[in-house]
């Protein structure tokens, strides 16, 4: 990434504005440009713009005393991803503040802004003039609940309303779990990172587009009627409301990718949407991969009155073996889309196996049960499902594909996660 620690300067993006209109018309709408004599204007209406941070490199080129108007930028980008990212580079990479004229006629890009600033949590004050909408983001004077400008325990606790904002580690969330069996009540522990966010934030802050992204990944399906997409999202956020744990991406100060947004629109919706309750606790979201390798966990599930699992990889017979011949139960989900082939077959997962799903869960009495969930954002309603029955339960996600020996993220899973019916117990 490139160094932009000196790039501290006004600036303005437009989107379908010709050289001759602008010079004249601007210096009217923004009172920034007034008594300017150099305004250097960067048309962007031919040529490809391949990457949202090219625009830096423009405006650091530029003389000093200059004033960079970037036109055509916002009109290049087909979806509203890409705008809502070209958004989060310039208000996030040392502008001083950035400036967004759009012609009223311009309702998608206009729409776009609007809920991308919810989305980015931006202070972004909106002003009409005659046939424009003018957008100002002042970074120097920033509101301080801003995600940009704050540690995870500053934005939980003062602008999401709850108790502690420490993010806790594995063995304090393995305490609260461990208290929660013997004493046989429910607990939900649930993890929100890349794919919750659009669909938690439809759609206030997301649109159509962002949440097929996520249904894509998850269940190979773009169909979905915005009744079942609404049906999803308020479910999902009663399922984080009602969570006593939630493990939660670190806050990135500068955007440099796309999921770098939906990592930060965690905080912004626990705090638009009032999704964190005052009890909750807080843990990196990847703990359940710490999890994987604690000998204090495999102590718990030896100690749990029942397991059950949820997920879409068979790992039944190789967990009982390490854990000791442990009575276990599952019940079978679909495998993520791109994984499908090595996991269950057992059809589609929304609507027809999350209903049944559900149904299952409310039939049983759960007290004193662990029951580990790896169903993807669906997951997450699981978790508060159980909880509701008595039940403990912890979503470790991707560690069932660690166990099952499939790397599915990234680089891969550690090769001592994995279970095999020779592995022994700890």
């Amino acid at each position: 990434m490139m160094n932009t620690e000196h790039f501290d300067r006004n600036c303005i993006l437009l989107s379908t504005w010709s050289e001759g209109e602008t010079v004249v018309h601007l210096r009217n709408l923004v009172p920034e440009m007034r008594g300017t004599q150099t305004i250097a204007f960067i048309d962007k209406s031919t040529g490809p713009i391949n990457n949202p941070h090219d625009w830096l490199k423009d405006a650091i080129s530029l003389n000093k005393e200059s004033f960079p108007v970037f036109a055509y930028y916002l009109s290049k980008y087909k979806s509203e991803e890409a705008i809502r990212f070209f958004l989060a580079v310039a208000a996030t990479w040392g502008t001083k503040k950035l400036v967004v004229v759009e012609k009223r006629t311009n309702n998608r890009i206009i729409n776009v802004i609007r809920k991308s600033s919810l989305a980015l949590d931006l202070m972004l004050l909106e002003q009409e003039a005659g046939e424009s909408i003018v957008f100002r983001c002042d970074n120097n004077t920033p509101l301080r609940h801003s995600p940009y400008r704050s540690s995870e325990e500053e934005y939980l606790q003062s602008w999401c309303g709850v108790r502690n904002g420490k993010i806790a580690n594995s063995d304090m969330l393995l305490s609260c779990a461990n208290e929660a069996l013997r004493e046989r009540v429910g607990f939900s522990f649930i993890r929100v990172n890349h794919c919750e966010p659009r669909m938690i934030g439809y759609p206030l802050m997301y649109f159509n587009s962002d949440v097929y992204i996520t249904t894509r990944i998850q269940w190979g399906a773009e169909d979905l009627s915005s009744d079942d997409l609404r049906y999803i999202s308020y479910e999902l956020q009663n399922s984080v409301r009602m969570a006593n744990y939630i493990g939660v991406p670190q806050i990135k100060k500068r955007i440099e990718q796309k999921l770098h947004i939906l990592e930060n629109s965690v905080y912004t919706l626990g705090k638009n949407l009032d999704l964190f309750n005052e009890q909750c606790c807080f843990t990196n979201v990847n703990v359940h991969l710490e999890l994987g390798s604690s000998e204090s966990f495999f102590s718990m599930m030896r100690n749990a009155e029942r397991i059950v699992l949820i997920s879409g990889r068979d790992v039944q017979s190789a967990l009982s073996v390490r854990l000791g011949q442990c009575t276990i139960e599952s019940i079978p989900l679909p495998a993520e889309k791109e994984f499908a082939d090595r996991g269950y077959a057992c059809g589609v997962h929304f609507p027809t196996v999350y209903r049944n799903v559900v149904s299952e869960i409310r039939s049983r009495d759960l007290r004193g049960c662990l029951v580990l969930v790896g169903g993807g954002i669906l997951g997450k309603i699981y978790c508060r499902e159980v909880k509701e029955r008595g039940g403990v339960a912890l979503d470790i996600g991707s560690l069932f594909d660690a166990w099952a020996g499939l790397n599915t993220r990234g680089a891969g899973f550690s090769d001592r996660l994995r279970l095999s019916p020779t592995t022994p117990s700890f």
